[in-house]
């Protein structure tokens, strides 16, 4: 799996930056599909064997159109680049009537996720 981040020695992969910040409720910045994306996870987990992280996106760009203010996204952990964590305030989206069908499986969620 990609590695993005060195913390006291260790690389960190996606999966573990992503873990990290759904704990500490932290956003990320990164890209995606080659897009750089802003976004606050809020659960990672798998879909049919599949590592995906589930969040709000508040900014960057994305193959399609972003709406203001932000939208819920579903990523492909291997496919995210350059992850950081980031000291901006987590954002909690908002909320739909949309199933959360992305994730068969869950590793970690915030608190209140489904």
């Amino acid at each position: 799996p990609p590695s993005v981040a060195v913390k006291g020695g260790f690389v960190l992969t996606n999966r573990e930056v992503l873990i990290q910040a759904v704990r500490t409720l932290s956003p990320v910045t990164g890209t995606y599909r080659g897009y750089f994306r802003v976004f606050s996870p809020h659960a990672v987990g798998y879909f049919k064997g599949i590592s995906r992280v589930h969040g709000w996106q508040s900014g960057g760009d994305s193959e399609s159109c972003l709406p203001e203010g932000g939208w819920w996204r579903y990523f492909n952990i291997d496919d995210l680049r350059d992850l950081q964590i980031s000291n901006t305030d987590f954002d909690s989206g908002q909320p739909t009537h949309e199933d959360q069908v992305g994730l068969d499986e869950i590793t970690v969620s915030i608190s209140g996720y489904r």
